[in-house]
């Protein structure tokens, strides 16, 4: 099977392409700004993007061309309105789907790229489904055994308030 090749393309190259491909209007301006919205905070936090990317100028025109009923959004309003609303749903849905069932709670810890220390806490139900308890960065932290049953024990209380 012979592997797709992949082109680097210049600006004008791409835009000529996306001349091309234009969709149809009516699909893209039946959007709604909040729909739209809903789909960049996911977008960012899976893709891991930084937020400055919704402020590139590639982006604010393909929304003006394509999507023009969808307001931009600046990188304040999707760190601290967006994607918070989006992690309280998955919070409510992951509660909904674990309420009454057993579950293993685990943890784990890694360095960024960045040199930041996180250690992270899921809960395993036992429909296999696993959710993200809690998060920590623990850079500035000793890295000791009783410091890491300090965060266990607060963890497995703060599921059993859930």
């Amino acid at each position: 099977m012979a592997k797709p090749l992949r082109a680097a393309l210049s600006c004008s190259a791409a835009m000529e392409i996306r001349l091309a491909c234009e969709p149809e209007p009516q699909n893209w301006l039946s959007c709604s700004s909040r729909a739209v919205a809903t789909l960049i905070a996911c977008i960012t936090a899976s893709c891991g993007f930084p937020f400055m990317w919704i402020e590139n100028i590639e982006w604010l025109d393909f929304l003006d061309r394509f999507i023009p009923a969808a307001a931009p959004i600046s990188c304040h309003v999707l760190a601290n309105q967006l994607i918070p609303a989006e992690i309280e749903k998955c919070h409510a849905a992951a509660k909904e789907n674990a309420q009454g069932l057993e579950g293993t709670l685990q943890c784990d810890g890694w360095m960024g790229v960045n040199f930041h220390h996180f250690l992270a806490f899921m809960l395993t139900t036992a429909k296999h489904d696993v959710h993200t308890v809690h998060i920590y960065n623990t850079s500035t932290e000793c890295k000791m055994a009783l410091e890491l049953l300090k965060k266990i024990l607060g963890v497995k209380e703060h599921i059993k308030t859930i």
